[in-house]
Protein backbone atom coordinates (compact mmCIF):
# COMPACT_ATOMS: atom_id res chain seq x y z
CA UNK A 1 0.00 0.00 0.00
CA UNK A 2 1.49 3.45 -0.82
CA UNK A 3 1.07 6.35 1.44
CA UNK A 4 -1.25 9.24 1.08
CA UNK A 5 -0.67 12.90 2.22
CA UNK A 6 -3.60 15.61 1.55
CA UNK A 7 -2.72 18.95 1.51
CA UNK A 8 -5.12 22.05 1.96
CA UNK A 9 -5.06 25.55 1.21
CA UNK A 10 -6.53 28.43 1.96
CA UNK A 11 -6.26 32.07 0.03
CA UNK A 12 -2.49 30.37 -1.03
CA UNK A 13 -1.37 29.15 2.35
CA UNK A 14 -1.25 26.10 3.71
CA UNK A 15 -3.27 25.25 5.82
CA UNK A 16 -2.53 23.70 9.66
CA UNK A 17 -3.28 19.90 9.75
CA UNK A 18 -1.25 20.07 13.11
CA UNK A 19 0.82 22.25 15.11
CA UNK A 20 4.44 21.47 16.27
CA UNK A 21 7.20 22.44 18.66
CA UNK A 22 10.59 20.81 17.53
CA UNK A 23 14.02 20.35 18.86
CA UNK A 24 17.49 21.17 17.40
CA UNK A 25 20.05 19.00 19.12
CA UNK A 26 23.76 18.03 18.26
CA UNK A 27 24.46 14.36 17.04
CA UNK A 28 27.83 14.40 18.79
CA UNK A 29 28.46 13.06 21.93
CA UNK A 30 27.37 16.29 24.00
CA UNK A 31 24.08 15.95 22.17
CA UNK A 32 23.30 19.71 23.06
CA UNK A 33 20.00 21.65 22.26
CA UNK A 34 20.45 24.63 20.81
CA UNK A 35 17.06 25.80 18.99
CA UNK A 36 13.51 24.78 20.14
CA UNK A 37 10.83 26.43 17.86
CA UNK A 38 7.14 26.27 17.12
CA UNK A 39 4.81 25.83 14.01
CA UNK A 40 2.16 24.52 12.02
CA UNK A 41 4.03 23.18 9.14
CA UNK A 42 5.07 20.06 8.36
CA UNK A 43 8.40 19.60 10.40
CA UNK A 44 10.58 18.47 7.04
CA UNK A 45 9.21 21.63 5.43
CA UNK A 46 10.18 23.97 8.76
CA UNK A 47 13.63 22.10 9.06
CA UNK A 48 14.60 23.23 5.25
CA UNK A 49 13.80 26.74 5.86
CA UNK A 50 15.69 26.79 8.69
CA UNK A 51 18.54 25.87 7.10
CA UNK A 52 17.97 27.52 3.14
CA UNK A 53 16.51 30.68 3.91
CA UNK A 54 18.18 33.46 3.40
CA UNK A 55 15.52 35.56 5.81
CA UNK A 56 16.73 35.60 8.96
CA UNK A 57 13.31 35.64 10.04
CA UNK A 58 13.08 32.07 8.39
CA UNK A 59 16.14 30.49 8.19
CA UNK A 60 16.77 30.86 11.76
CA UNK A 61 19.54 28.25 12.21
CA UNK A 62 21.40 29.60 8.90
CA UNK A 63 21.28 33.33 10.36
CA UNK A 64 22.19 32.10 14.11
CA UNK A 65 23.61 28.56 14.46
CA UNK A 66 25.51 28.15 10.91
CA UNK A 67 28.33 26.12 12.56
CA UNK A 68 25.91 23.84 13.39
CA UNK A 69 25.28 22.82 9.78
CA UNK A 70 28.70 22.20 9.04
CA UNK A 71 27.83 18.93 11.39
CA UNK A 72 25.45 15.99 11.81
CA UNK A 73 22.29 17.95 13.46
CA UNK A 74 18.77 15.85 14.44
CA UNK A 75 15.89 18.01 14.53
CA UNK A 76 12.47 15.93 16.30
CA UNK A 77 9.39 17.24 16.51
CA UNK A 78 6.32 16.98 18.61
CA UNK A 79 2.66 17.28 17.55
CA UNK A 80 1.49 19.40 20.45
CA UNK A 81 -2.58 18.44 21.31
CA UNK A 82 -5.31 20.85 19.59
CA UNK A 83 -6.37 23.38 22.02
CA UNK A 84 -2.95 23.56 23.82
CA UNK A 85 -0.61 26.68 22.62
CA UNK A 86 1.81 25.40 20.91
CA UNK A 87 3.99 29.00 21.67
CA UNK A 88 3.73 28.18 25.43
CA UNK A 89 4.73 24.54 25.18
CA UNK A 90 7.60 26.14 23.08
CA UNK A 91 8.42 28.56 26.15
CA UNK A 92 8.15 25.39 28.84
CA UNK A 93 10.54 23.45 27.01
CA UNK A 94 13.24 26.53 26.32
CA UNK A 95 13.31 27.51 29.33
CA UNK A 96 13.41 23.88 31.35
CA UNK A 97 16.33 23.20 29.08
CA UNK A 98 18.40 26.40 29.70
CA UNK A 99 17.65 28.76 26.48
CA UNK A 100 15.39 31.05 28.14
CA UNK A 101 14.16 32.09 31.43
CA UNK A 102 11.58 30.17 33.36
CA UNK A 103 8.39 31.02 32.18
CA UNK A 104 4.63 30.83 33.92
CA UNK A 105 2.23 28.74 31.17
CA UNK A 106 -1.29 27.17 31.64
CA UNK A 107 -2.00 23.70 33.08
CA UNK A 108 -2.51 22.39 29.71
CA UNK A 109 0.96 23.31 27.77
CA UNK A 110 2.79 22.72 31.18
CA UNK A 111 1.69 19.06 30.95
CA UNK A 112 2.67 18.83 26.86
CA UNK A 113 6.21 20.61 28.19
CA UNK A 114 7.06 17.90 30.62
CA UNK A 115 5.97 15.17 28.02
CA UNK A 116 8.68 16.49 25.41
CA UNK A 117 11.30 17.39 28.30
CA UNK A 118 11.42 13.93 29.70
CA UNK A 119 11.84 12.69 26.07
CA UNK A 120 14.90 15.01 25.68
CA UNK A 121 16.39 13.40 28.71
CA UNK A 122 19.57 11.56 27.97
CA UNK A 123 20.10 8.11 29.29
CA UNK A 124 22.64 8.27 32.46
CA UNK A 125 25.70 7.85 31.24
CA UNK A 126 27.28 3.90 31.51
Amino acid sequence: MVDKVTVSLAQGAIAPASQWVYVWRTDDSARRIFYVGATTLPIEVRTWLHATSDDPNIGRIKASHSDALDGVVTVTGYRVPSGVDRQAVKAYVSAAVGLSDHVSVDERSSIAGREIVADLRLPPAS
